[in-house]
């Protein structure tokens, strides 16, 4: 006597009205953010083929469109999908990134440019290469992850990028020299931490130069929905973009946050790293016997320490930020009366 058997779940039901428009995890919360970035971020991502990327954003396209998914696709692949597309394709601009400016790559790029940084922190030509190296990196991501409403030029690009690495190795030579004068923070753990130091003050530097051009002409205000807000109602729902409402007040807090976030970054790479290597010279004689370990272990702290760090900077702050009427300079607060709106509003605050 056979036993009857329950039917197996509608695959394609479970995916009726599943929202993909947001992301998966309460981005209000910090603890939400944080699982949201872990997911976008994580370094496996960076080596996803263009047609695996490609094919994940026409199944989310086709489950917009409410269209019926092909055989089989249940809501974890849409998940998956949204997961390699919010990775590899601008917020704003929905275009591609460049594999090398994503941030699932960022715990890789660092990682190599850290280790260097505090392996060959004493000899000059080591340190202009690492921070050369590090602030060619930088100005990557952040051209890669800038706000698309505020474009720079390539000459503008190029200033921001010759003037944070002249800052970045400046501070780090000079550091090094004031430091020299003792040989005991020489060697010792001061001496370790002047990398991260560099790396702060080129951070001040960088990123506002590359986003200068938002600092003048500001960043472009949304509604609650995500619609760019405009001066002229007529113009609503259209692609003409002269007539938003822009605020240099909402810039100034985009950029600042973004500095802090890229500073907290770079602390567990470039500081817990030259912790554990003093303490372990001091307590052992390991690496003055086998020096060539040194490299590798710094690899393992600082790989270790980025993985770490990059979602969790990054949830720092909302990336979708929001600001009341009354944090806005003059000038966006009176278009914003001509046309009526009230509320807070919103704004894309970059990576």
């Amino acid at each position: 006597m056979s036993s009857a058997r329950a039917a197996p779940p509608d695959d394609a039901a479970s995916t009726v009205g599943l929202d993909l428009s947001q992301p998966r995890y309460d981005m209000t919360t910090y603890w939400g953010r944080v699982q949201h970035f872990g997911e976008i971020t994580d370094m496996r991502l960076a080596f996803a083929a263009d047609e695996e990327l490609h094919a994940a954003k026409d199944l989310l396209a086709l489950h917009a469109s409410g269209a019926a998914l092909p055989n089989g696709k249940t809501a974890d692949d849409l998940y998956k999908a949204k997961r390699l597309y919010d990775s590899a394709f601008h917020s704003q601009s929905g275009e591609l990134m460049w594999r090398f400016g994503r941030m699932s790559f960022a715990a890789i790029g660092n990682t190599i440019i850290g280790a260097g940084m505090l392996t060959f922190y004493q000899s000059t030509p080591a340190v202009v290469f690492w921070h050369v190296a590090n602030q060619t990196f930088n100005s990557v991501l952040n051209y890669v992850n800038r706000n698309t409403s505020s474009a720079l030029s390539n000459g503008e690009v190029a200033t921001s990028y010759v003037a944070a690495t002249g800052s970045a190795t400046s501070v780090a030579l000079g550091l090094n020299r004031v430091v020299s004068s003792y040989p005991t923070f020489a060697s010792g753990l001061v001496g370790r931490l002047v990398p991260f130091t560099a790396v702060a003050a080129a951070n001040c530097v960088n990123i506002p130069l590359m986003r200068r051009k938002e600092l003048v002409d500001g960043i472009v205000l949304e509604d609650a929905n995500g619609t760019p807000i405009r001066a002229n109602k007529a113009l609503e729902g259209t692609t003409v973009a002269s007539d938003v409402v822009t605020s240099t007040s909402a810039a100034k807090w985009a950029i600042g946050t973004t500095i802090v976030s890229r500073v907290l970054l770079a602390v567990p790479g470039l500081t817990v790293p030259p912790v554990l290597i003093t303490q372990l010279n001091r307590r052992t004689s390991f690496l003055r016997r086998f020096p060539r370990v040194e490299l590798p272990l710094q690899l393992l702290f600082s790989g270790f320490g980025v993985a770490l760090a990059v979602p969790l900077a990054c949830a720092v702050f909302p990336q979708r930020s929001e600001l009341a009427l009354t944090s806005l300079e003059p000038a966006a607060r009176a278009k914003l009366a001509e046309v009526g709106h009230t509320g807070p509003v919103y704004f894309n605050k970059g990576l």
